[in-house]
């Protein structure tokens, strides 16, 4: 296995960062402050975690990838995998207008990409899926938690599902239904203590790299996220 060369991507993302952010905001200010809102600024995702996953995948193109807990993140990707397999166009939330000047400076995603977006709830999976449709012109690879009967490792998984007091119940099983050795792993939300403890709880049981990301995804609410690669 090949270590994650994080300073190599810090390098990669840095350089990009401005047009990646300027790709992304018309889909996350209509996200959470458009007339037809999803969600609030404080319970989504945030922007710059959203940034980093969207540089990640055109960093590392995994050819799959594990959305828990759907939201912004569900279209981002989507929108990622958009990019590489043909010319972008406008939707009707313009969340896809930046795709003219800085299109050749951010390389996009895999083609083909597999993109998966599991919920604990029946009624926001469906609200992320109309989202995604509207943003990035995809609304397939939407399931419950439940409903979910794969057991297939993904290159990529992004750990944002349910609310904070339920969430740490998801991880050794995230961990050992989904990764494999190389697996790249986003924990969001390692600002809070609850969610901290558990994760280092969890995480002592696999073998990992663990990777901090703290300044490139640190937010103004003060929330961060962490990485690990499985081993």
């Amino acid at each position: 296995m090949n270590p994650f060369p994080l300073d190599r991507f810090t390098a990669f993302f840095l350089e990009r960062q401005f047009a990646i952010k300027e790709r992304l905001s018309p889909a996350y200010r209509n996200y959470v402050f458009g007339p037809e809102a999803v969600s609030t600024i404080d319970m989504a995702a945030s922007f710059e975690a959203v940034c980093f996953l969207f540089g990640l995948c055109a960093f590392r193109r995994p050819e799959s990838i594990l959305d828990l807990g759907t939201g912004i993140s569900s279209a981002i990707f989507r929108l990622s995998r958009r990019m590489a397999e043909g010319p972008c166009e406008v939707t009707s939330l313009d969340a896809s207008a930046a795709c003219g000047s800085t299109a050749e400076f951010i390389p996009p995603g895999t083609p083909g990409c597999e993109v998966t977006s599991l919920d604990a709830s029946a009624a926001w999976l469906e609200k992320s899926r109309a989202y995604s449709l509207k943003t990035a012109g995809d609304d397939q690879g939407f399931f419950t938690w439940e409903a979910y009967a794969g057991r297939e490792p993904f290159d990529l998984v992004f750990v944002d599902i349910d609310y904070t007091p339920n969430r740490p119940a998801y991880y050794d099983p995230v961990l050992t239904r989904f990764t494999k050795k190389g697996s790249l792993v986003v924990f969001d939300d390692m600002h809070s203590r609850i969610l901290s403890a558990a994760y280092r709880e969890t995480v002592a049981g696999h073998p990992h790299v663990e990777y901090d990301i703290k300044s490139l995804t640190f937010d103004f609410f003060g929330r961060f996220s962490t990485l690990i690669q499985m081993g």
